[in-house]
């Protein structure tokens, strides 16, 4: 059976971050040859642009100029189009474009027919309705008027005639009166084509016309006629990509996230593949349902492909890969590109689930940022876990999973069996925070507070620890990994710093088989700068110490 099409909303969000100096998330590209799409990519790594390894998402839109529309050619162009072929391609995706009946948007998400919709597509008042990947735009919605009109306000509006494109935000506005200074006209036009409200108030059907600023101002140059535009508006809204919202679970934490990744696929007796060494507490939520554990070994580009693809091709009862592809906790490291789409080629080739854990990405310090590999899931294979609480309030706990519908809907299923419902309260209060603050400056402020810690912490370790010491330099995240010289036990080094009040968890709760006893996590995140340098300077000689005690 073929799994419906998967989402890529939350990698998308980030993307956006960084796609244009205006935006925060969407837009689109020409779907009809490669010509159009070459001209939509310009200014794109040229590489990426034609990379035929690029995953296709169906992207649906109706044309709304200067948005989205057709060109001499009949492709399809657009604001829109060139936002999101820069923020696809940034994720390891092309969009394929098609036109729609607007009306039919949501019944084309949910079958799985389209992956997302966009164009000029407000938010506002709309967000429970789909799953978005995030403002892009704010724009106005308005009424433009004949410029020898006596209507000059709103309130003019009263017992006059005006005309809209159906489904648009001025339909809803007009007919529902949703803004308050909206008296209550005589007759709303309603025309499924755009194109048709010039020429209505052109011939005096109606007294106004309501859209999109810029659309009608594109309008105005395009075909050189000249509204005047009411310096009130009917609405200031966000403009934002759509997608299904059945494919995201709201969890107490990532934390729930794991333990219901155990609940929907592990039973006794079957095996668990995870980075060598890996999360503890995955270690713990997932053994709670009778699994065993092979690690698989990992170097500076994450974990080994040769001998994951050896094992699971050797291996009976492999039900779920665990992977934390983004500064892993415990050891800081970062995959590498070609890693992360390998996993998702084995995934689908050898039909394993995946949990993609990235509660830790968006506090990178330096380096760009990398596709997720849910980003190349073809198959349907790949759920992927994240937490607001690195970013915004752990003690909240939100979080979620998202993945491919049909596997999300066993998560609600056995989530019932665990809780009705996340803290409602907490939610809320996130939400509010998201709609009047910029959640992307907050975490820049986080993110350079770690950066500055984190250096202080890898300077300490170069000047106090001895030369024998491996660890590592991770571009984000929370962690440094610590390796000491052979048969050095860190828990026996523990003991003797807590004797001094310094305290770290010793490495060998991070391998499910217990082994590398010789290892330690450091977490730099929570302590200022110069107690992060007096803790690791005394660390520092109590590991000498201990050494030459050995020796």
């Amino acid at each position: 059976m073929k799994r419906p099409r998967r989402s890529v909303s939350i990698s998308l969000f980030v993307a956006l971050a960084v796609a244009c100096a205006f935006v925060v998330a969407i837009a689109g590209c020409s779907g009809s040859n490669d010509r159009a799409s070459t001209s939509a990519l310009e200014g794109l790594d040229a590489a990426r642009a034609k990379d035929d390894s690029l995953k296709t998402l169906n992207v649906g839109s109706d044309l709304y100029p200067p948005f989205v529309y057709t060109d001499e050619y009949g492709d399809i162009v657009g604001l829109d189009v060139e936002i999101l072929t820069e923020a696809l391609a940034r994720i390891g995706y092309k969009p394929k474009y098609q036109l729609i009946d607007w009306e039919k948007k949501k019944e084309l998400l949910a079958s799985g027919e389209l992956d997302c919709v966009m164009g000029s597509f407000s938010m506002t008042g709309r967000e429970n309705e789909y799953r978005w990947a995030g403002l892009y735009l704010a724009s106005r919605q308005v009424v433009a008027v004949d410029p020898q009109s006596d209507i000059y306000t709103l309130a003019d509006l009263e017992d006059k005639a005006v005309a809209v494109q159906s489904t648009t935000k001025p339909e809803d506005i007009l007919l529902n009166r949703t803004n308050e200074n909206v008296p209550q006209i005589k007759e709303l036009y309603c025309f499924s084509d755009r194109s048709c409200l010039n020429p209505a108030l052109v011939e005096g059907l109606v007294d106004a016309i309501a859209a999109h600023e810029s659309s009608l101002l594109t309008y105005e140059k395009d075909y050189g006629v000249t509204y005047r535009i009411l310096d009130e508006p009917l609405l200031e809204v966000g403009l934002g990509t759509a997608f299904d919202k059945d494919n995201i679970l709201i969890t107490h934490g990532s934390q729930q996230g794991l333990d219901l990744s155990g609940k929907v696929f592990l039973d006794e007796g079957d095996v668990v593949l995870c980075e060598s060494p890996t999360y503890l507490a995955a270690i713990s939520a997932f053994k709670a349902y009778g699994c065993s554990f092979i690690e698989i070994p990992t170097d500076e580009e994450g974990m080994m492909m040769d001998v994951l693809e050896d094992v699971l091709s050797n291996t009976l009862h492999i039900k779920l890969i665990y992977a934390i592809p983004t500064f892993q906790n415990p050891t800081g490291k970062t995959w590498s590109l070609e890693r992360r789409r390998k996993l998702a080629e084995l995934s689908a080739k050898y039909s394993v689930a995946v949990i993609e854990d990235n509660p830790y990405g968006e506090l990178r310090f330096e380096g760009e940022p990398l596709p997720s590999i849910k980003s190349f899931d073809e198959a349907g294979n790949i759920l992927c876990t994240g937490s607001f609480s690195k970013i915004f309030c752990p003690g909240f706990r939100i979080g979620w999973i998202a993945g491919d519908k049909d596997i999300i809907r066993k998560y609600v299923l056995v989530k019932q069996g665990t809780d009705l419902q996340c803290n409602t309260i907490a939610q809320m209060t996130i939400a509010e925070y998201l709609k009047r603050y910029d959640i992307d400056k907050h975490i820049a402020k986080i993110v350079e507070v770690y950066r500055k810690r984190r250096n202080v912490a890898i300077e300490s370790i170069e000047r106090y620890f001895p030369d024998t010491i491996k660890f590592t330099r991770p571009e984000g995240g929370l962690f440094t990994w610590i390796e000491l010289p052979v048969g050095i036990s860190a828990r026996e080094v523990l003991v003797r710093s807590l004797e001094k009040k310094i305290a770290f968890v010793p490495g060998g709760s991070f391998y499910p088989d217990g082994n590398k006893e010789n290892t330690l996590r450091i977490n730099y995140s929570n302590m200022p700068e110069d107690k992060i340098e007096k803790g690791l300077k005394t660390l520092g000689e109590v590991v000498k110490e201990y050494i030459r005690q050995s020796e």
